[in-house]
């Protein structure tokens, strides 16, 4: 069986204001579905920075937490990239400070790196599969600004519907768009909605992969990992060729998929916390520059995990504060309700990764809660990650972070 990855993103908008149907509102701009693009330099920009991001804030949620964590960079890139049209004045400028992009052509590029992730399945092959799905949706008594429709609908392809918030049957819907676009993976994302809400601005990105060469499930064996605490994990074990580097500071793999991705696994050979503290993204990039084909003994472990990330505090901390902020947010490019004021209450991304023998599967939904009120060796090395460590699920072709994750304790 071929293994998934899931990246799935939510945003919910809630707002204090004063029939059950499903409709969709319709945009008057087309998403072109039949252009395929390459990733250009332009674009490969607004990915590094997204790249950039990611690492800053898996480093500050495991300075708040000593457990695993797991972050979806590309998820949270493609939400706010949707939500910065909405904004305003300082709000915007504090989205795209956390974001460290810059308007001018952002949605063309965000344009672009839709239609290359959506076009890389190759049916020759057991490739990589990728959708990217986007949602708005309404309050039945509530109306969008129809240029904010417009740029949903032009650059992200999504999908704008009316509902009865108030019906029973809506959170069901809204569920099953999710699970739908996540293959089935990602379930009742929402417990409910709020009275407060008026709409909900949803993010999914869907991703399939296997192993290139997989781990024979017969030299899976009980063995110490060495945590939080220490423990016995399954772990898995194969003799591969494969990219590797090594420095005073670190060991470093990546493990490749079919298509044309792959996991980047780091680990650290002291303290895992004192590595990262150190650690940039510009650093990965330079140990992705210099690898070099290495024959390895590789033992990893199975994982199956899952994490609850807060992001409210990280992202006003990184620039987003406005967006928090009772008075101070403008979201009027979005929506504008009289008499009260828009602002997001809550920020938040769950995930979850599996990796076997076959390959890999994950999920993350993230939440948006808007509310208003007024050299080579001969013998082969020993890649043995029995330890902390760090690891980068990437696209390599626009070398796009998908998943950024820490392991502390499989």
């Amino acid at each position: 069986m071929k293994k998934l990855m899931i990246i799935g993103l939510v945003m919910m908008m809630f707002l204090t204001s004063c029939s059950p149907k499903t409709s969709i509102v319709e945009s008057e701009v087309k998403f072109d579905e039949n252009v395929v693009a390459d990733v250009n330099s332009h674009v490969e920009t607004s990915i590094a920075a997204s790249n950039e991001m990611g690492l800053e804030l898996v480093k500050d949620l495991l300075s708040k937490k000593d457990e695993n964590v797991l972050f979806s960079p590309t998820s949270l890139s493609f939400a706010l990239a949707m939500l910065q049209n909405g904004a305003e004045s300082d709000t915007k400028e504090g989205i795209l400070t956390v974001m460290k992009d810059e308007e001018n052509g952002l949605n063309e590029r965000y344009n672009e790196l839709i239609n290359y992730l959506n076009g890389l399945e190759n049916p020759d092959e057991p490739s990589i599969k990728m959708t990217i799905a986007n949602s708005f949706w309404l309050k039945d008594s509530i109306e969008p600004k129809a240029e904010f429709v417009n740029s949903l609908s032009e650059f992200y392809n999504a999908e704008v519907y009316s509902e009865d918030f108030k019906d029973p049957a809506t959170v069901d819907k809204m569920n099953l768009w999710v699970e739908e676009k996540t293959n089935h993976l990602l379930k009742d994302t929402l417990d409910e909605i709020s009275e407060d809400a008026i709409s909900y601005l949803m993010n999914t990105v869907y991703f399939k992969g296997t192993w290139r060469s997989e781990f024979y499930k017969g030299n899976t064996k009980l063995e110490p990992f060495y945590g939080n605490e220490t423990a016995k994990v399954d772990m898995m074990h194969k003799r591969d060729s494969m990219s590797y580097y090594e420095d005073d500071s670190c060991q470093a793999a990546s493990m490749r998929y079919y298509g044309n991705s792959s996991m980047f696994v780091v680990l650290p050979k002291g303290d895992l916390e004192s590595y990262l503290d150190d650690l940039d993204y510009s650093d990965i990039d330079k140990m992705l520059d210099d690898m070099s084909y290495q024959e390895l003994n590789i033992s990893f472990p199975k994982l199956d995990y899952m994490t609850k990330n807060p992001l409210k505090d990280v992202l006003s901390e990184k620039g987003m504060a406005q967006s928090f902020s009772e008075l101070e947010a403008d979201f009027s490019e979005m929506i504008e309700v009289k008499d009260q004021n828009v602002y997001i209450s809550d920020i938040f991304q769950n995930a979850r990764i599996i990796v076997d023998e076959e390959g890999t599967e994950a999920a993350a939904v993230t939440v948006v809660e808007v509310e208003c009120t007024s050299a080579m060796p001969s013998e082969p090395i020993d890649f043995t990650c029995n330890k902390p460590f760090i690891y980068i699920i990437r696209e390599e072709g626009s070398n796009a972070a998908l998943f950024i994750g820490v392991v502390k304790q499989p």
